[in-house]
């Protein structure tokens, strides 16, 4: 017969352990999400779209249309992505310790490490072939407020929105504008997360992201400066199994809407408690003059 964790349900688990993380989150509010809570029954890809930057012309003497473009983008859900993980019959039992035990020790790594899958394959699209705006090459050391007017700057350049705009960066490159002396100024801002919590305030547009497993794409990424439309991550809760041998539970991170899968059995054979985390999406370039990197060489 199934254990069934000393009573513990998987919804609550899932539902614990989401409200924990939520925060974790984060970095992918700074994409352009398709995030349907429809359970994908045919096809494997999700056709979305993104507006194209717009200049904004004189009216001075009239009004003449112009043009507006919406990018109908493809995006293939062909990452299934999680975490398993097992659990013997005598570690089950240190679970009556609560939900806290659970969740702190084994269910919040494993979500963490389906958000750094999914962002890993986000931000691998953020080439020089895919985003071809010059970047801006910037050690951490010398990261400062002035830096991040300038990729404003670049933003406005390339005609991107001004709404939803994120500035994603590794943890050093965050502390750097910490210790700027125009942020430090809590004067300035009204503020004083800068001192007290080591938080950045928003700066030229940007309430910065710190995210510290930027990949590097072979080209020294640090960082990147963007517009949601920029990137594109699209998901789909999973189907149920028929005749699943233990429970499954479909839920979403309540921050970014990301769709999870929850599951748990009893692998008999080897007396262990089975979990694990899942999602399945997929990423694509959405407009491709809409995001600045960030190189340190």
């Amino acid at each position: 017969m199934a254990n069934t964790l000393n009573g513990i349900n998987l919804d609550a688990i899932a539902q614990k352990t989401l409200d924990f993380l939520g925060l974790m989150f984060f970095p992918l509010t700074a994409v352009t999400r398709d995030l349907s809570q429809e359970i994908l029954t045919q096809g494997n890809s999700v056709t979305t779209r993104v507006a194209s930057s717009v200049p904004a012309v004189s009216v001075a003497a009239g009004y003449t249309a112009q043009d507006v473009t919406s990018t109908s983008k493809q995006v293939t859900l062909d990452k299934n992505k999680g975490f398993p993980f097992a659990l013997t019959d005598a570690e089950v039992q240190k679970s009556a310790f609560g939900y806290d035990w659970l969740r702190d020790i084994f269910m919040v790594p494993a979500l963490e490490s389906v958000l750094k899958a999914a962002m890993a394959d986000l931000l691998a699209l953020a080439t020089a072939a895919n985003f071809t705006t010059t970047p801006r090459t910037i050690t951490a050391a010398n990261f400062d407020a002035d830096d991040v007017v300038d990729l404003q700057t670049d933003l406005d350049g390339i005609n991107a929105p001004t709404s939803d705009r994120a500035l994603i960066i590794k943890p050093t490159y965050r502390g750097s504008l910490v210790k700027d002396n125009p942020i430090q100024d809590a004067a300035a801002y009204g503020g004083v997360e800068a001192i007290r919590e080591g938080r950045v305030p928003r700066v030229s547009g940007f309430s910065p992201i710190t995210y510290n497993n930027i990949p590097a794409n072979g080209e020294s990424l640090e960082g990147v400066a963007l517009h949601a439309s920029a990137l594109i991550i699209a998901a789909r809760p999973q189907v149920v199994p028929n005749n699943f041998p233990g429970q499954v539970v479909n839920t979403s991170d309540p921050l970014t809407g990301l769709p999870l899968q929850f599951r748990y059995w009893y692998d008999a054979n080897n007396k262990k408690e089975m979990l694990s985390v899942e999602a399945l999406y997929g990423v694509a370039v959405g407009n491709g003059t809409a995001a600045v990197r960030i190189k340190s060489a």
